[in-house]
């Protein structure tokens, strides 16, 4: 079981995430908030796929008129593809900066649902709970727990 301060879910929500999102590659889902709607990250996709597009044309050009010419429009196309990675990279670290507070957020909320970046099991247990919450945090774990089957329970107190 996981149990997960009511405020915390609120704040899950509030950021559009899912808390199924914090049992994921943490990374990819904070740099996908981070860059989501960004115009230039769709400027740069786009030309992307329109550099692809007329390097695919080039090469069935080049082809026609010597294999070394065709081999060396290849390796310009994955020279061009590389920088644009290297643009992607540097524009997420550019935002990174740029919305510093959404990041702290984030890791933050993945600190409420990971202590110390491992399962609340092995950081808390049962006494913190208790301590807090009394006999009637044990009702309710009695209700909410399914003992057929093995499954991850969250459970907002």
């Amino acid at each position: 079981m996981l149990f997960i301060k009511e405020k915390t879910l609120g704040k899950i929500e509030k950021l559009d995430l899912k808390i199924e999102d914090f049992f994921q590659n943490f990374t990819q889902i904070t740099n996908a908030k981070i860059l989501d709607n960004n115009l230039v990250l769709e400027s740069l996709n786009a030309q992307e796929n329109e550099i692809a597009n007329n390097f695919s044309q080039l090469k069935s050009l080049a082809e026609t008129t010597e294999k070394s010419f065709g081999n060396m429009v290849k390796a310009e196309e994955v020279r061009q593809l590389r920088s644009f990675k290297r643009l992607k990279k540097r524009l997420l670290h550019a935002e990174k900066i740029k919305q510093n507070e959404l990041l702290e957020r984030l890791e933050t909320l993945f600190l409420d649902v990971h202590p110390a970046k491992t399962w609340q099991e092995r950081i808390f247990n049962f006494s913190v709970f208790f301590a807090d919450f009394g006999y009637s945090w044990l009702e309710t774990i009695a209700e909410e727990m399914e003992v057929e089957q093995s499954k991850l329970i969250i459970v907002a107190i």
